[in-house]
């Protein structure tokens, strides 16, 4: 992208609109993907810097990326990665961590499932 960046420079002095980077992030917003979302607009703002022939491409990324932003602190509290997610067994009521995946939440720890059943 750096040449094509480079090409727009040269040719208008400006960075035209770059549909793709908005499309994406919306797409990303779509699918609450909001770590994905970031990283598109921070694609598309660091292609068109200062650059940029429409502002309101700009603002409009800018915009998404601190919704996306918003989203990822308030779904996880500061200091935990967003992509796991901290349950309490019901059997020892300790607590373990475990990467969140879409289905059912697993309700007891991992040592407790590897115990044998004692009824």
């Amino acid at each position: 992208m750096e040449t094509i960046r480079a090409a727009f420079m040269t040719k208008w002095d400006k960075v035209p609109l770059l549909e793709t980077y908005r499309q994406m992030a919306i797409r990303q917003q779509k699918k609450k993907d909001w770590a994905a979302c970031v990283r598109w607009t921070e694609r598309g703002l660091q292609l068109y810097r200062n650059d940029a022939a429409r502002e309101e491409a700009v603002e409009d990324l800018l915009r998404r990326r601190n919704r996306a932003l918003a989203k990822l602190e308030v779904t996880a509290p500061a200091g935990i990665d967003a992509r796991v997610e901290i349950l309490v067994c019901s059997r020892c009521a300790s607590s373990f961590e475990r990467v969140r995946v879409r289905g059912r939440k697993p309700a007891l720890c991992p040592e407790c499932r590897s115990a044998p059943n004692v009824n």
